[in-house]
């Protein structure tokens, strides 16, 4: 079995045939990303929103367990900097008990920000500020003709 012991693994209550015994989400207190730890010559994943709940990783288990990074080749980002990342280099997971509805962004440590995406912001809030800039425009000269003001 090939594990990476820094890795960020994922899975779903599907792949791994799970469901909640007392009838809740699969996902109530579980996120279904992992990080795997040894003990006593096996591995586990562990789940990442308590520490608890884990899963003996097999040669007829490990399939189920999708790589998603190494913890040591990622930074935590802002969400507005997630967007500016390359789809293939940035990372939307939940890793902590903050669960899916409070996942945390990550990117490559070697990734930038696209140009082309940062030129379309850039463009984009010309354009906002320029409709702005428009409106004020249009107000002043209203100002000295209309009746609101001494």
């Amino acid at each position: 079995m090939n594990i990476n012991k820094n890795g960020l693994y994922q899975s779903t209550p599907e792949k791994l045939n799970y469901s909640n015994p007392y009838g809740a989400s699969p996902y109530h207190c579980k996120n279904f990303t992992f990080k795997p730890v040894e003990s006593k010559g096996k591995w586990y994943m562990v789940d990442t929103y308590f520490d608890e709940w884990h899963i003996e990783v097999t040669e007829k288990n490990i399939d189920l367990f999708e790589y998603v990074f190494d913890w040591s080749m990622v930074v935590q980002i802002s969400k507005e900097e997630y967007y500016r990342i390359a789809e293939n280099k940035r990372y939307w997971v939940a890793v902590d008990s903050g669960g899916r509805k409070y996942a945390k962004q990550f990117k490559d440590i070697t990734a930038k920000p696209v140009r082309e995406i940062v030129k379309k912001e850039n463009i984009e809030k010309i354009s906002f500020y320029k409709r702005q800039i428009e409106q004020l425009t249009k107000e002043l000269e209203t100002i000295d003709h209309d009746e609101r003001y001494e």
